[in-house]
């Protein structure tokens, strides 16, 4: 049995009929909501189009609708079934105008507690966000203004022409499918922003006051689809820079110019030893570095050298002597075993820290 929630009997208990609702929408008459009707007698006997005295016409179903639905967090349809039994109950007198009205309380308290916890919860969100997972959407030749550097924090663009903190000389694509861990992204970078360097820069000019460092994706700007290490310039006392670094660089002088023309071919053959993955490559690399390793001793001893500087120079030959006889080790190593544990001695012997003071000594960049 299915009927109009209008046409209920009062002496028929609600909820017996099977019942199901009326489909008129809302609005479809353009009727607003106004008193309803006065209680029956106040007017005079009028004709009731529904067949019934209204002193004994029934409960809205709608009104019990929406109250069922308010109670229970039925957000749509408690808002409509409440607005629709208020208009029915104005136009026909039935009862049930109270419970409609708690329907639409109660609809309304479940929007005000579900606006609650969805804005706390983005709010909560964008104050518990970590800086880490903040993204350098940085291109070649944009500098930025923020100190002290580190990879936890926002950056933003500004006019290389006004004083900043950086400035990005190249963009290098991580060549990983995945995110291959912290230390893999920062090996990749330190082996890729120096060689940049020599094509940002123009050759034969000297800029000792700058340093290069790189900005890396850690996990979760990785997975936001940041995948580039960007290499920049910034002084070596953090202070800021004003322009383009290619344009405040000077030239380097003979004592420069003898150091950087026998250091070079050394950082070639070692990073030449660090790029062999075979057992025959890597033996071929440990060979060829022994004869650059030697002329670069024999050029630092060689001289002259300014005199703040001799004592560095010096320290730097007792380095590399030493570094020398680890070489010669690893090029006569029968197994690949004997080489590796060669060059890890070679590795710990290269004099890093005299190798830094020579070059601040001649006033060129530091490279550790």
């Amino acid at each position: 049995m299915s009927f109009d929630p209008e046409q209920n009997q009062p002496d028929m208990p609600y909820g017996m009929q099977g019942e199901s609702f009326g489909t008129e929408p809302v609005g479809m008459r353009g009727e607003s909501f106004g008193p309803p009707y006065q209680p029956y007698g106040m007017q005079g006997q009028s004709f009731d189009p529904y067949g019934m005295p209204p002193g004994r016409r029934g409960i809205s179903g709608f009104a019990v609708a929406s109250l069922i639905f308010g109670l229970i967090g039925g957000i749509p349809l408690g808002l409509i079934f409440g607005i629709v039994a208020l208009g029915k109950i104005r136009r026909t007198g039935q009862r049930g105008k109270g419970l409609a009205i708690a329907g639409l309380v109660l609809t309304g308290a479940w929007v005000a507690l579900w606006m609650v916890i969805f804005y706390g919860g983005v709010l909560h969100a964008m104050r518990e966000t970590p800086a880490a997972a903040v993204s350098y959407n940085f291109k070649a030749g944009q500098c930025f203004q923020r100190a002290p550097i580190n990879q936890a924090g926002a950056s933003t663009p500004v006019d290389c022409a006004q004083p900043h903190y950086g400035e990005v000389f190249a963009v290098e694509p991580a060549p990983w499918p995945t995110y291959p861990g912290k230390t893999a992204v920062e090996e990749f970078a330190k082996g890729k922003c120096p060689v940049d360097v020599i094509k940002a820069l123009p050759p034969g000019m000297n800029h000792p006051d700058i340093g290069v460092a790189f900005l890396f994706p850690e996990d979760t700007a990785w997975a936001r689809g940041d995948r580039t290490i960007k290499c920049f310039f910034h002084r070596h006392d953090d202070q800021p820079m004003t322009g383009l670094v290619k344009d405040t660089g000077v030239p380097y002088t003979d004592e420069q110019n003898r150091y950087l023309r026998v250091s070079q071919p050394y950082d070639a053959a070692v990073r030449a030893q660090d790029a062999a993955v075979t057992w025959p490559d890597q033996h071929d690399a440990a060979v060829r570095a022994v004869p650059v390793l030697q002329k670069e001793i024999d050029v630092l001893k060689a001289g002259p050298w300014p005199a703040d500087a001799k004592a560095a120079v010096d320290a730097l030959i007792a380095a590399k002597q030493v570094e020398l006889a680890d070489r010669q080790q690893a090029a006569a190593a029968p197994d690949r075993g004997s080489l590796t544990n060669a060059l890890d001695a070679a590795g710990r012997h290269s004099g890093a820290d005299q190798t830094d003071a020579v070059r601040a000594a001649l006033h060129l960049q530091p490279l550790h």
